[in-house]
């Protein structure tokens, strides 16, 4: 019987997933596998040609005695044998940080660090980010400046009138003539 990945027939996130996965890592598949690898070793799940397996769930790998359910368990699968390796690759699903803490997990060397140099360090670079932010904040707007008040009397210059008549100091003689009947008039 040959090693085989069954899947169901579908563009869903896990056999997406699994694919990735599968493609990132052939060279650590096939050592595992033993540099043997069947030409269908990823099949689409067919009821009438695989119902003899008995197979309860999909994505699933057949292996000759076992059956083994689930992406995660056949990523597993894979990667056992690899623990001490730094070259495993989760494919383009996994975060920067998902990869630093894989990395951290399967090497073998010792990360320890004083604890009070790594607080340090942290608050070094929050007081570097806090001072790049202040210097690139917009200066405050300044207020505009406001002429000192002038007193209304100092504004308001009056002419020195030279007739006592109102009638003498208009141009129009129509106006003129109404101020002269307005004066002439008794009892003003």
């Amino acid at each position: 019987m040959t090693t085989q990945i069954l899947l169901k027939k579908s563009a869903s996130k896990c056999n997406k997933d699994l694919m990735s996965f599968l493609h990132t890592n052939v060279n650590i598949i096939k050592k595992r596998l033993g540099g043997k690898k069947s030409k269908n070793f990823v099949d689409y799940y067919n009821k009438s040609i695989h119902s003899k397996k008995k197979i309860k769930s999909l994505p699933v790998l057949v292996l000759s005695n076992k059956l083994i359910y689930g992406k995660r368990a056949i990523q597993k699968y894979f990667l056992v044998e690899n623990e001490g390796s730094n070259k495993i690759a989760t494919g383009n699903n996994g975060t920067d940080l998902q990869n630093f803490w894989k990395e951290e997990m399967y090497s073998k060397k010792d990360n320890s660090l004083d604890e009070d140099d790594v607080m340090e360090d942290v608050r070094r670079r929050a007081l570097d980010q806090t001072l790049s932010r202040n210097e690139q904040k917009k200066p405050k707007r300044k207020e505009p400046e406001y002429p000192e008040p002038v007193p209304r009397s100092e504004n308001i210059k009056l002419e020195n009138i030279q007739s006592e008549n109102i009638a003498d100091m208009v141009d129009d003689p129509m106006m003129a003539k109404f101020w002269e009947n307005q004066e002439c008039t008794p009892g003003c």
